[in-house]
């Protein structure tokens, strides 16, 4: 048995969690992928995978033993590759999923500055507000925004997260600025629909005094993009709970303005996270840094 080989299409059957999708992936037929297992797990003497009609889950054993099948690989590849190379040099791909406003903001950027650093680096990026599963899909690493509710990750904050709630000087002329949380159900509102911190439609805000409550608000649209309830609250047409690093340059500019600027909205973290049984490769772990660096001042700059 070439251990290497099995523990490669070890990783490629975990991630994918089927042998005839491992297969199809690897090019091979799904008795060979299944040969190949079987003959890892009879090396190991003991089962690294439960199968079933539907689905294979791993053992624990099989859990611990794909975190370090992963790290050896990953250490192979990269010494592989270093052979000859400089320090700073780094090749290969890495698959990011970002949310659709912020990486239209800020991914590009970042993304040019890093493959200029590392010429021989190439970059799969998928923008989606969606839900990305990091294992099946295949991903390297995800940018999250706000409060992290999947303990199963590994997560690095990479700069704060805040929202503000704002409304366009027009609409304020129309309607009047709230003057306290409870005024604030009787106004209509924009509301964002993706990953509410509560049911969507529910505002969550923190008083001056620490104590917290949920207000149940109701308007003219209800959105899953950032972005157009933007546009919306720019052209007056509600109020929006929504990040400082949409609405910061309209606050900035005059577009619209923060209202009950003493309460807090939903605050949280810019993340990068990467599965917790993933080991974190080179190339990645550059990222992450370059991340951090360049995006170190970004709540200072909304």
């Amino acid at each position: 048995m070439d251990q290497l080989n099995a523990m490669r299409v070890f990783i490629v059957v975990a991630d994918l969690s089927s042998f005839s999708a491992a297969a199809r992936h690897l090019g091979l037929s799904t008795s060979a992928v299944s040969k190949l297992v079987t003959a890892l797990e009879n090396h190991l003497d003991c089962t690294l995978m439960q199968r079933t009609t539907r689905k294979l889950h791993l053992t624990e054993e099989g859990l611990n033993y794909l975190g370090r099948c992963r790290q050896i690989i990953t250490d192979l590849e990269e010494a592989d590759r270093g052979v000859g190379m400089g320090r700073e040099e780094l090749s290969g791909r890495i698959r990011v999923t970002a949310p659709v406003v912020f990486g239209q903001l800020y991914m590009g950027d970042v993304l040019t500055s890093f493959m200029e650093r590392y010429p021989k680096m190439e970059v799969d990026l998928a923008l989606s507000d969606n839900y990305v599963d990091l294992v099946s899909e295949g991903v390297d690493l995800a940018i999250r925004i706000g409060q992290l509710s999947d303990s199963s990750l590994m997560a690095r904050q990479l700069a704060p997260f805040q929202t503000v709630a704002c409304a366009s000087p027009a609409f304020l002329d129309r309607h009047g600025a709230p003057e306290n949380a409870s005024a604030l159900a009787d106004l209509p509102w924009l509301i964002y629909t993706l990953h509410a911190q509560d049911a969507v439609g529910v505002v969550r805000v923190k008083a001056p005094d620490g104590s917290e409550r949920r207000i149940k608000v109701n308007g003219p649209l209800r959105c899953n993009n950032g972005g157009i309830i933007r546009q919306a609250a720019i052209g007056g047409l509600g109020i929006t709970v929504s990040p400082l690093f949409i609405v910061g340059d309209d606050l900035a500019a005059g577009r619209l303005v923060q209202l009950l600027q003493d309460h807090r909205f939903l605050e949280g973290g810019i993340y990068a996270v990467y599965p917790a049984n993933r080991y974190l490769s080179t190339r990645v772990r550059r990222f992450i840094d370059h991340l951090a660096e360049n995006w170190r001042e970004l709540s200072q700059t909304q």
